[in-house]
């Protein structure tokens, strides 16, 4: 028997990971809807995946990384290196 596995948008490191976008988005003075046309989403859509009423897939989750980082390469790295401690740290 297989040990019970929450679902991922209910795992901590998820809703960590999410709080990292969110504030990565706004330190960028992105907003919402900014998102939402990069990504072909609408805005409620962003704010689903914000209040994690909606799951980011692992394509969805690279493409929001990447409208938020702007083609900034440094963020963007910045980024992806909190998430990677994040993960390390649970």
């Amino acid at each position: 028997m297989q040990p019970y596995r929450i679902s991922s948008i209910h795992d901590s490191r998820y809703k960590h990971i999410i709080e990292i976008l969110i504030n990565a988005r706004k330190t960028k003075g992105i907003s919402q809807a900014d998102v939402a046309k990069r990504l072909g989403f609408t805005q409620p859509d962003i704010s689903k995946i914000e209040r994690l009423e909606r799951r980011l897939d692992i394509i969805e989750f690279l493409d929001f990384l990447e409208a938020i980082s702007d083609g900034d390469r440094d963020f963007f790295n910045h980024i992806w290196i909190e998430i990677n401690e994040c993960r390390r740290r649970s």
